[in-house]
């Protein structure tokens, strides 16, 4: 008895010094999940030269976990010698291979290079945490980065430095007679005298004409084919003014200048006077049978050309 009185006072005093001692040392908190976080730098060219604009793009990847992981890029404290920061941006998204969610960060740093040297960007830490604010005490990790270097170029030199005021005036002089010479070919091409584009467009024109016979109304179809014969008398003649061109006049002089073909090339080109003389001023409609007489005395008259003759006239189709 007497013994377990002394240990009671004993235990009673140990006590109360743990009391007053304060409470100890807190617990360490549990780190957040593994995530297996990786991030990797990188520039957007292989060789630059002073003055030229690329990216740096920072590239994080880690492995969805139900904890939320918020990742916090370096800002100004990113250490860029040789260039200058002049821009941010971040895209992110998530991706899914395997069964598993990984997410995507990747962030963009707009550089301008500044001198001709070695260009890099420098060694960082990577920090982020588990969590979306810091006012629960989450505790922020990190991991390492390498750097990335680049090697920068001499700035490019405009034409009139490189080659001097007279080698610039050159090349600008070579560059203005060059398009004026395109401009002038161009010009050329489109106002080309008649017969020296290719194919024959009276050829294809009659059979285009034959092709109605069927179903075309025959005021309609002799207007054009009026018209198709002004166009080549006139081609013939060298005249430009076509619409002021009456067929019977043209007609005339063609057949003045031109030696007779044989009995049936002039017998269709009367032919075709009477056609038209009728149509013009008695009008009436003709049946498909006298439509594709006509196109037989057209393809007489306009058809045979001399070797090479050719002809680029562009005729407009009557409704």
């Amino acid at each position: 008895m007497p013994c377990r009185r002394m240990k009671r006072p004993a235990a009673w005093a140990a006590l109360s010094m743990a009391l007053l001692a304060g409470p100890g040392p807190a617990l360490a908190e549990p780190a957040g999940p593994d995530a297996g976080l990786t991030a990797k730098g990188s520039f957007s060219v292989q060789r630059a030269r002073a003055g030229d604009t690329l990216e740096y793009r920072l590239r994080v990847e880690w492995r969805d976990v139900p904890a939320a992981l918020m990742v916090l890029p370096p800002r100004d404290d990113l250490k860029t010698p040789g260039f200058t920061v002049i821009g941010q941006s971040a895209a992110h998204r998530k991706t899914a291979s395997a069964g598993f969610v990984r997410n995507v960060s990747e962030y963009s740093y707009r550089l301008v290079a500044r001198e001709e040297g070695l260009g890099r960007v420098a060694p960082f830490l990577l920090r982020y945490r588990y969590g979306l604010s810091d006012r629960n005490g989450d505790r922020i990790e990190s991991i390492p980065v390498e750097g990335s270097a680049l090697e920068i170029g001499p700035a490019r030199i405009p034409v009139l430095e490189r080659k001097g005021v007279w080698g610039g005036a050159a090349f600008l002089a070579f560059a203005a007679l060059a398009s004026l010479w395109f401009a002038a070919a161009r010009r050329g091409r489109r106002s080309r005298p008649p017969g020296e584009e290719p194919g024959d467009v009276f050829a294809r024109s009659v059979a285009e004409l034959k092709a109605r016979c069927e179903a075309a109304d025959s005021r309609a179809w002799l207007r054009d084919a009026e018209q198709l014969c002004v166009a080549y008398l006139c081609r013939d003649l060298g005249i430009s003014r076509m619409r002021e061109v009456r067929f019977e006049a043209a007609l005339d002089q063609y057949l003045a200048r031109r030696p007779a073909r044989g009995p049936e090339w002039e017998q269709s080109w009367t032919k075709l006077r009477d056609l038209f003389h009728e149509a013009r001023y008695a009008g009436g409609r003709k049946e498909p049978h006298a439509l594709r007489d006509a196109c037989r005395h057209l393809k007489i008259c306009l058809a045979p050309q001399a070797p090479g003759e050719t002809s680029s006239v562009t005729l407009e189709k009557h409704s």
